[in-house]
């Protein structure tokens, strides 16, 4: 069988060339632009979940059925985003999911009951979830070899801006206007992102695969998500199913409760709280511009074992500090931890897979921890309404170890070049 780049030399040859093409540098901004807003759709429902509860009289148990009932959106939209993206392309699909979470959001400041904001913050979840798979697989196929994790790690840390500037809009707005006045002003980003995204440019590796399977000189299954579920690919799916898991469990059982914590447990004002909150974002920022530099020096495997241990400890001792001093160290360095394995996860999930099914591969691998995510907030919740937060804090780490042994399984994928098919 003839491979992809024996049909599109010139192709071929742009894919493996080790420089930065300004094509390259858009999708990585408008990516980066998109997983800005993510963080701001995901978090500002966190930010203002004291304020949420407190104006339909429920406890943190009803906040974290309405987070995991995001999180079902959210793993519906994660199955969808490589998925479509393997079938109708990248481009199409960003746009698709940025305009779809921008309504759900503004949906949702409308909610008059939990009820409803419930089914709005699900339906932003689908538009949100589409969101990762689509934008790492895109930029994996436009950066070169030796760059790509930095480029990730770039992408990823556009995160920890959006959600210090839905801090900034929380604290802004708020205290004057309430928290429906803070969904509504996400929404004006999201509307700017999709208009910057109409200047896309298609992936070229994309794109010549699929010419070579319509000229039938490489073969996958109508539907490439049936391509994924073949035999070949068994352990790799079960591998980077254990890794995702151990990421989405570790991010949603701790980061949604931290404004909560803060305010409720520890007794810091809400402002103080937006404070810390904004400086552990800057210590994920860092991690993950950190991780990306190291896992292209170093290879993907040893960080990635070494991050979700750095995580780990740190939500033990972050339950455990009394000071603001420590609050603040262990709070930070868990955002390294955390940002770290996501940034490796990307890089290395983009790799494993061929062009032909790398999508829909890494929203199948998404999902699968996308899915024992939504237990998360629900079983924190849970434990914290019957006990404390900073105990169910404790009992929450443990699937972090799940990365470890995923890739202590796993071949190293430093530098190597993309394949197609």
């Amino acid at each position: 069988m003839a491979a992809v780049t024996d049909q599109r030399p010139r192709e071929a040859a742009a894919f493996s060339a080790q420089r930065v093409t300004s094509a390259a540098l858009v999708v990585l901004v408008l990516a980066g632009l998109g997983w800005l807003f993510d963080a701001m759709v995901i978090n500002m429902f966190a930010l203002i979940l004291p304020n949420f509860l407190a104006t339909y009289n429920q406890s943190i148990a009803v906040g974290g059925a309405v987070t995991s009932t995001f999180l079902v959106g959210y793993t519906v939209g994660s199955f969808l985003g490589g998925t479509l993206a393997d079938q109708i392309g990248r481009k199409k699909t960003l746009g698709l999911s940025i305009s779809s979470y921008s309504l759900g959001m503004a949906l949702s400041g409308f909610a008059p009951t939990v009820g409803v904001f419930g089914f709005f913050r699900f339906l932003t979840g689908i538009g949100g979830g589409m969101e990762l798979p689509t934008s790492a697989v895109y930029v994996a196929e436009t950066w070169p070899r030796t760059l790509r994790a930095r480029a990730l790690g770039f992408m990823h840390s556009f995160y920890g801006v959006g959600y210090i500037i839905a801090i900034g809009i929380a604290a802004a707005i708020v205290p004057v206007y309430g928290w429906r006045w803070a969904f509504f002003a996400c929404v004006v980003p999201g509307i700017l992102i999709f208009a910057f995204r109409l200047s896309l440019q298609e992936s070229e590796r994309y794109r010549a695969v699929l010419e070579a399977l319509r000229a039938a000189t490489i073969s996958r299954k109508r539907f490439a998500l049936a391509e994924v579920f073949r035999s070949k690919y068994a352990g790799e799916i079960v591998r980077h199913g254990m890794l995702w898991t151990s990421a989405a469990w570790g991010y949603w059982a701790f980061a949604v409760f931290v404004p909560y914590y803060l305010t409720k447990e520890m007794h810091y004002p809400q402002l103080r709280v937006f404070e810390y909150i904004a400086i552990f974002n800057v210590a994920g920022i860092l991690g993950s511009w950190g991780a990306g530099w190291l896992a292209d020096r170093f290879g993907r495997r040893t960080l990635g074992m070494l991050c979700p241990l750095v995580a780990m400890v740190s939500v033990v001792m972050f339950s455990l500090a009394k000071s603001p001093e420590w609050i603040l160290f262990w709070g930070s360095l868990e955002l390294i931890g955390n940002s770290g394995s996501w940034v490796v996860a990307e890089t290395f999930t983009a790799e494993s897979f061929p062009t032909t099914v790398r999508g829909s591969a890494f929203s199948a691998t998404l999902t699968i921890g996308r899915i024992v995510s939504i237990f998360a907030p629900i079983i924190v919740g849970s434990l914290a309404a019957a006990t404390s937060l900073a105990f169910a804090y404790r009992l929450s780490v443990a699937p972090w170890l799940l990365a470890v042994i995923a890739y202590a399984l796993s071949r190293e994928t430093k530098a190597v070049e993309l394949s197609d098919s």
